[in-house]
């Protein structure tokens, strides 16, 4: 955590300056992966035993982004798994 204070303290203070000028808006990303692959059904076992639940196969997964900014202004995004985008480079 002393790290991050530190970087709060002596780097983030310019970053916002910068932003500020250029009327840019500071985005806090996070990104994540979700899947398919809970049980949906119940069962039973004799004692000792695993039980056996079926399933039927269709799984699917999605990737989720959320950013949040000051002030607070959330967004965020779900795609496919596998979805890729385009990186934009405005510079």
């Amino acid at each position: 955590m002393a790290a991050v204070a530190r970087w709060l303290a002596e780097e983030y203070p310019a970053i916002e300056a910068k932003a500020q000028r250029e009327k840019a808006l500071i985005l806090w990303l996070d990104q994540t992966g979700l899947r398919s692959d809970a049980s949906v059904a119940t069962g039973w076992a004799p004692v000792g035993k695993p039980p056996v639940v079926p399933k039927t196969g269709k799984r699917f997964g999605v990737n989720v982004m959320a950013t949040i900014s000051e002030p607070f202004q959330p967004r965020f995004a779900v795609a496919p798994v596998g979805w890729v985008r385009q990186r934009v480079d405005p510079g």
